[in-house]
């Protein structure tokens, strides 16, 4: 798990260089920059500085830094500034609480965090533990640019505590400005992979910028006199890879220290343990982890040391930003429920309850088809064959990249949004069906051995290729609706017992929506009588019919692409009040009519082929004719 390797330098100083180095400028020989990079280099400016120090007073062994609170308008100095304090403060032998701690204690509390509304300084040392407190607000931010130059400037008011409410330490808008450039060091390459990578919650000269002025309010700040002679090695920043991200197995936590040169550099990470750190060059420290299947690390603080051979040694706290190491997955989704679409699946779902799922992914075979965001509640998978079974996993991926168990599922694509949740019917068709149902190719043939009727709340659905096998006195009658999807290369194929002809088959007495496509007749006397609603009559293929299609009552069914012949009486026969639409339809020797018109109104026949051609002799009662 540890390891002191530093190959990981060689290779990512190229890469990380040429990221930076258009932003070099030389101002007076002094390295400047802009976002992309940082270099130590000098403080800039320093202005409006007051201390304050009591005369005499007891000092406390124990501080917590309250949350600061902000007059400025930005939000990026204020955590950055109170963990660098806390670092520097730690220098002068306080124990200083972690603000993690002090900020879990005072939710716990019930009070907010930006530094407005906290009680008294008793409830204060009561809550947190601590028997010297230290408030106060963070009074300047300012970005500004020479130039490409970025040049970051923070400013803060303290005051500092002790266990008898005494102010022992003050100091009133002390302010620091830092600008750097591109750093060639070993932990300067772990920031400028931060930065290039937008992983830095704002400027990386910020981070420069707090540690200027904690080490100059440190510098000022009384500390224990019994300790106050004892020198700690310098630590002047520690750094890690993981800055706010969720790092899981695969990857590598790298951890970088600058400090004095010649000493024993090590982290520590809770959960990870004590990591060496190696000495890459005079005062830079480096170590790697890889991280493992089994690690996992919540928002851990990661502490650098610098230890001298006498063994006094110094902490900081790295205030770029906690750890986090995730190898749990997340929650799948639940409630998965699909809806066929025309070339296409819609999935549906409630969202995964895990707080890092960061996406949701559905994939088919191999290859990712959808991606979506976590709250995210549908998606729609296209590019689809309609009616091929289609084998779906979905994924809920988080932040870290960790995956759930794949959810497999088994789509439809269809034209009717009703055909992925429909049952399947059994081979013989029952004598009266409810709900959504359907016949599948794969499973056919059907028999309808007498007479079946879909219900006022049935649909019927026909995939494309279906055979149904007609017994002599059967026949399917549809009071709710169907929806017969076959087409010229995979046909609903009507056949019959020992190939002997019978008299009918369909019968539509329902105005709910309903479509016949695709259906292959060449055995049945009367294959489709209409008797009410407007059902879509498509491509279906008639031959050898009594009556092909017979509308009557006052059906309107829309007729188009069919194609009937060798109809013995009419290939279309139309009563009482029915209106049927042609269009597209193709006729050919069907004797003694193609159309046979009894209805009261006048139907419109242009636009379609008739072999013989249509006439008063080949089209009986009232229609118009094209050529009229």
């Amino acid at each position: 798990m540890i390891t002191d390797s530093l190959g990981w330098l060689t290779r990512a100083r190229p890469l990380l260089l040429a990221l930076g180095a258009a932003t070099i400028v030389w101002v007076s020989g002094c390295a400047v920059q802009t976002d992309d990079g940082i270099l130590a280099g000098p403080i800039l400016t320093g202005s409006n500085e007051e201390t304050v120090e009591a005369a005499s007073s007891d000092l406390p062994r124990t501080l917590a830094i309250m949350p600061l609170r902000n007059q400025t308008e930005s939000e990026l100095a204020i955590d950055v500034v109170r963990q660098t304090l806390t670092n520097h403060f730690s220098s002068r032998n306080y124990r200083v609480i972690h603000t993690g701690d002090v900020n879990a204690r005072l939710a716990a509390a019930g009070y907010g965090l930006d530094g407005e509304g906290l009680p008294d300084l008793e409830a204060l040392r009561r809550i947190v533990g601590a028997d010297g407190i230290i408030t106060g607000a963070v009074t300047h931010y300012d970005k500004t640019f020479a130039g490409v130059a970025a040049r970051i400037s923070v400013g803060v008011s303290l005051e500092f505590f002790n266990a008898k409410d005494e102010v022992v330490w003050a100091s009133a808008d002390v302010k620091r400005s830092y600008a750097g450039g591109v750093s060639a060091s070993p932990v300067g390459l772990i920031v400028n992979a931060l930065t290039a990578a937008k992983h830095l919650y704002g400027d990386a000269n910020l981070y420069r910028a707090a540690d200027e002025l904690g080490r100059a309010l440190a510098s000022d700040m009384p500390s224990p006199v019994a300790l106050s002679s004892q020198e700690l090695p310098s630590i002047i920043t520690v750094v890690h890879s993981g800055v706010n991200q969720r790092l899981n197995y695969g990857d590598t936590l790298t951890i970088g220290l600058e400090g004095d040169p010649g000493l024993r550099a090590s982290a520590a990470v809770p959960g990870i343990g004590l990591i060496d750190l190696i000495e890459a060059e005079p005062g830079q420290y480096v170590g790697e982890v890889n991280i493992d299947s089994t690690l996992n690390v919540e928002h851990a603080a990661v502490t650098g040391r610098l230890e001298r051979a006498d063994g006094m040694a110094a902490s900081f706290v790295s205030p770029y930003g906690l750890l986090t190491i995730d190898n749990n997955p997340p929650e799948g989704v639940s409630g998965v429920a699909l809806v066929s679409r025309d070339g296409g699946i819609q999935i549906n779902w409630r969202p995964s309850e895990s707080a890092d799922a960061s996406k949701v992914l559905i994939q088919q075979g191999d290859s990712l088809s959808v991606s979506v965001e976590a709250t995210s509640t549908t998606a729609l998978v296209g590019g689809l064959k309609n009616f091929s079974d289609t084998e779906l996993l979905i994924f809920v991926e988080d932040t870290a990249g960790n995956r759930s168990a794949a959810q497999r599922i088994i789509g439809v694509a269809a034209p009717d949004p009703r055909f992925a949740t429909a049952e399947d019917v059994a081979n013989v068709l029952p004598a009266l069906i409810h709900g959504i149902q359907r016949l599948r190719a794969s499973k056919s043939p059907y028999y309808l051995n007498g007479s079946s009727t879909v219900a006022t709340d049935g649909v019927l659905m026909i995939e494309p290729g279906t055979t149904i096998e007609l017994a002599s006195n059967s026949k399917l009658t549809v009071l709710g609706a169907i929806g017969a999807y076959g087409s010229g290369d995979a046909p609903i194929s009507l056949t019959t017992k020992n190939g002997n002809r019978v008299g009918e088959f369909l019968i539509l007495n329902s105005t709910s929506p309903s479509v016949v496509a695709g259906l292959s007749s060449n055995l049945v006397n009367v294959p489709i009588q209409v008797k009410a609603g407007a059902p879509d009559l498509i491509d279906n293929s008639i031959d050898n019919a009594f009556n092909a299609i017979v509308a009557s009552g006052a059906s309107r069914p829309v007729m188009r692409g069919n194609r009937i012949s060798g109809a013995t009486a009419a290939g279309v026969i139309v009563s009482e009040q029915a209106q049927p639409v042609f269009s597209d339809n193709i006729f050919t020797d069907n004797e003694p009519f193609h159309i046979q018109n009894g209805s009261t109104y006048t139907i419109n026949v242009k636009g379609n082929q008739f072999s013989p051609a249509a006439s008063m002799m080949t089209v009986l009662g009232a229609a118009e004719m094209d050529g009229e």
